[in-house]
């Protein structure tokens, strides 16, 4: 059987090619639309693709009696007309398809020129602006890291993609307040308290257990873990096992007035961590009951883990519900889990709130670091293969 493959930018042209070489007799086995050239997803062409042949082999040996041979005929006919009505609703769902596709590239497309148009920088930028936007960049933002590099950069820093990379880099770390490393006043006699608070499976524990790992163990500090996350028995165990592997004193409070206690019991030791139990934003209740220890334990810090493949929208409404709690920093979790970080710059842009700590897998102690703005402006701005 003889099979060849055609491309085409449209199905009608790659249905000619297949007809005007193998006849209109030519059974197609396979269809599919390609992307060729663009950038970054972007100005690129689609292709038809077809695979057909002149015939379909049934059989080797064709039956020769007469009646044989038109049963034979005639069941290949139909098989013929069987696959030509199929190729035609595919040909046609196929084209519906593509234009469906071209119309949302080309809406898109528009919406990034006018984009483009609106911010007052020249089109020689618009590849920048289209990296921030696909790692997740809130559009508005930014159109003004643009804007703001075409005023600082002069023409020859425009046509060098080092310099005006490097031009980026320094807009988006201007943006970015970072706290530094948790650090407790050599004035102060008592525990400096630190709380980690957030919605469901975020990874509080998970952080908890590395900060306290890297204090007790790196920086041979005395420290002390509490527990409320009485709700979750796994997790309970999940941070005594760490305890007890850095022996380290572990409290499990029930109550606000257990954790008035605890903190008082701890009170000489130079630092304090607060595991918390998770809830959802939405539960007005949790967040009160959540207040209440908080309240209690009068935390020096209290780190809101925030998961950086959570979508802008939904991580604004966290951060909003979860200001009843007063947290001072933000801590974003599981930045290995994404490619699009654009979120940890626009929501603390937005809100105005420093970044802590950046955590990136479950290994205890190494799969965390300090927030740095060099450590988002290189998330955000270099290129990937």
């Amino acid at each position: 059987m003889e099979v060849k493959t055609f491309k085409a930018p449209s199905m009608r042209q790659a249905l000619d090619l297949v007809k005007r070489e193998l006849g209109r007799e030519a059974v197609i086995l396979h269809t599919k639309t390609l992307t060729e050239g663009g950038l970054l997803g972007f100005g690129g062409h689609d292709v038809v693709e077809i695979t057909a042949s002149r015939d379909v082999n049934i059989v080797d040996d064709v039956p020769t009696t007469p009646y044989v041979r038109r049963q034979y005929d005639n069941a290949l006919r139909a098989a013929r007309d069987v696959t030509t009505r199929r190729n035609e609703l595919v040909a046609k769902e196929q084209t519906a398809t593509i234009v469906e596709d071209i119309r949302e590239v080309k809406t898109l497309i528009e919406l990034l020129s006018s984009d483009i148009a609106e911010a007052g920088f020249p089109p020689r930028l618009s590849k920048y602006y289209l990296r921030l936007v696909e790692r997740g960049v809130e559009r508005t933002l930014a159109q003004k890291l643009l804007r703001a590099v075409y005023d600082r950069a002069d023409k020859p820093v425009l046509e060098d993609e080092t310099r005006v990379t490097e031009l980026l880099c320094a807009e988006i770390e201007q943006r970015v307040e970072t706290t530094g490393a948790i650090r407790k006043s050599p004035r102060r006699k008592k525990a400096h308290v630190v709380g980690l608070v957030g919605p469901t499976g975020v990874g509080k524990t998970t952080s908890i257990a590395k900060l306290a790992s890297n204090y007790s163990m790196t920086e041979r500090k005395r420290v002390a873990l509490i527990t409320a996350d009485t709700y979750r028995i796994a997790a309970t165990e999940q941070l005594k096992v760490y305890a007890d592997i850095m022996r380290l004193p572990l409290d499990v409070v029930f109550s606000p007035a257990d954790m008035k206690k605890a903190i008082r019991k701890r009170a000489t030791a130079d630092y304090i961590f607060i595991d918390t139990a998770g809830g959802s934003q939405f539960n007005e209740e949790y967040l009160r009951e959540l207040k209440n220890y908080m309240d209690a334990a009068r935390p020096d810090e209290t780190h809101l883990v925030l998961s950086a493949t959570t979508q802008l929208d939904d991580l604004l409404t966290v951060i909003e519900r979860f200001e009843i709690l007063q947290p001072t920093c933000y801590l974003f979790s599981k930045l290995d889990e994404t490619l699009r970080h654009g979120a940890i710059l626009t929501a603390p842009d937005r809100v105005k709130q420093p970044l802590s700590y950046f955590s990136t897998g479950q290994s205890v102690p190494d799969d965390i670091e300090l927030a740095t703005a060099q450590k988002i402006s290189g998330l955000l701005t270099e290129e990937r293969d």
